[in-house]
């Protein structure tokens, strides 16, 4: 019984270690979804957590009327056709780059951290990991409202 307690316990971290989604495992899984894919806070934390070996371009927008943001729908078709576009031709994900829209409706927490007040902006985080690496960890933020 001891034995059998020993060997579960040894065993234990490799089980822990094996359940986590390898970078390349989150790639494949983001990647087979329709770009520009759909997010909420929870999705926007997998896809751009570290470590990455790909790089992720995110649209934070307010598609809803009553946020008033003209901009963010007049925006959205054209994200819509460069996402599709650059998957349609980049059909092996040899650029290792995603698409994904964080609407406010479904990503509140994920504006409040990033203090965001005003939409749309798009975040390009660069990998973290791999021969395209980048040392700075903080995604670069092109925020439409500001020009």
């Amino acid at each position: 019984m001891k034995l059998l307690t020993a060997i579960t316990a040894a065993l234990l971290p490799f089980t822990t270690f094996a359940a986590k989604k390898s970078s390349t495992d989150r790639f494949d899984t983001f990647r087979a979804k329709t770009a520009p894919f759909k997010l909420d806070d929870a999705s926007y934390g997998k896809l751009t957590n570290a470590p990455r070996d790909y790089a992720v371009a995110v649209l934070l927008t307010a598609l809803k009327p009553q946020f008033g943001c003209q901009l963010c729908r007049d925006f959205e078709p054209e994200w819509e056709l460069l996402a599709k576009s650059w998957t349609k031709g980049d059909k092996r994900g040899e650029s290792r780059l995603l698409f994904g829209t964080l609407d406010f409706v479904d990503g509140k927490g994920t504006f409040q951290s990033l203090q965001l007040t005003t939409a749309p902006v798009m975040l390009l985080f660069h990998p973290t990991t791999g021969p395209n690496a980048k040392q700075e960890t903080a995604p670069a933020r092109l925020d439409f409202t500001m020009g």
